[in-house]
């Protein structure tokens, strides 16, 4: 089941005129969706119980969590390199992507009681997390050329902040 939902968002990708998949918000998709099939065991997103299902397709596996790390790369070098005008451009859920490609990484960092067989002392290093926090909390650069900590002191009045964008607010919560 999962290598046909995999080949029908490969068949969807291929076959997507190139101008739209250029478009932010459908690139961030697509890669989002790579990540989910075969990361979402991990995730938890809440959903309605249903029964459990015995099919081994649904259970985490090392080897599958292993085959998502290139899509997760791909997805925050994706929003490390975006522009400030497009990284404030894009919607919440381009967000809530990335703040569950976040938890994934991280999740991915420690020993995973749902898998075993996850040495994260061996797969720590092709995680890669510390090093993409990093890069993301420097993601868009400082935005119009303003550092973060004088958008967060009080203005002129001494009581007023500087406005701040969505971008300069993600790098605050990630620092």
């Amino acid at each position: 089941m999962v290598k046909g939902i995999e080949s029908q968002l490969n068949e969807w990708a291929n076959n997507m005129a190139p101008a739209i998949a250029a478009h932010p918000s459908v690139r961030i998709s697509l890669l989002f969706c790579r990540i989910f099939i075969l990361g979402a065991p991990l995730l938890k997103i809440p959903a309605p119980r249903t029964p459990k299902v015995g099919d081994s397709a649904f259970r985490v596996s090392a080897a599958r969590l292993l085959s998502v790390l290139p899509s997760l790369h791909a997805l925050f070098d994706y929003f490390c390199d975006m522009t400030p005008a497009t990284i404030n451009a894009i919607c919440c859920s381009d967000w809530g992507s990335l703040i569950l490609g976040i938890v994934l990484g991280y999740r991915m960092s420690f020993p995973l009681p749902e898998c075993p067989e996850w040495d994260a002392n061996i797969t720590r290093h092709e995680v890669r997390f510390t090093e993409y926090l990093d890069r993301l909390c420097e993601m868009g650069g400082n935005g119009a050329g303003e550092d973060i900590a004088a958008r967060l002191t009080p203005g002129q009045g001494g009581t007023a902040l500087a406005p701040m964008d969505i971008l300069s607010a993600s790098k605050v919560v990630m620092e």
